[in-house]
C-alpha cells in the first residue's frame, strides 16, 4: 500500500435524483367572485376569515386602519360644502369597508319571519 493511497477519498455512488411532486395551489388574477352573503353562507370561508380575524398581527393592522380613517382628522376652517361632503363620504365608505371585512367572519343567520298571528277577521253586519 502507498502512502498517497491512505489521502485519497473513494469514489461514492452518486445519488439519484428523486422525482418530488408538490401541488401549487392556483389563484385566478381576478380574484374570487363572490358576494358577501355567499361568503357568509359557506362554514369553511367563515372559518378562515375567524382565524385570520383573531390573528393578533391582523388585529394591529386593524387599529391602524381605524386610526388613519379620514374622519380622524380636522378640517380648514374655510373648507367648503363640497370638501366637507367628499371628506363625510370617504369616512362612510371606510368604515362601511371595514365593517363588511369583519362581517365575513361572522356566518349568516337567515332572519326568520314572525309567526302569523292575525286576529280573527269580525264582520260587520
Amino acid at each position: 500500500m502507498r502512502l498517497l493511497d491512505l489521502f485519497r477519498k473513494k469514489a461514492q455512488p452518486t445519488p439519484q435524483p428523486r422525482r418530488v411532486q408538490s401541488k401549487v395551489p392556483v389563484f385566478l388574477a381576478t380574484g374570487l367572485d363572490v358576494r358577501a352573503q355567499q361568503w357568509r353562507e359557506t362554514p369553511t370561508l367563515v372559518a378562515n376569515a375567524r382565524r385570520i380575524v383573531t390573528d393578533v398581527g391582523f388585529v394591529q393592522m386593524l387599529e391602524v386602519l381605524r386610526t388613519e380613517n379620514p374622519g380622524n382628522f380636522a378640517f380648514d376652517p374655510s373648507a367648503g360644502l363640497a370638501e366637507r361632503a367628499t371628506q363625510q363620504a370617504k369616512t362612510e365608505g371606510y368604515n362601511l369597508a371595514i365593517n363588511l371585512m369583519l362581517s365575513l367572519a361572522e356566518p349568516w343567520k337567515n332572519a326568520e319571519l314572525p309567526e302569523e298571528t292575525y286576529a280573527p277577521e269580525v264582520k260587520d253586519g
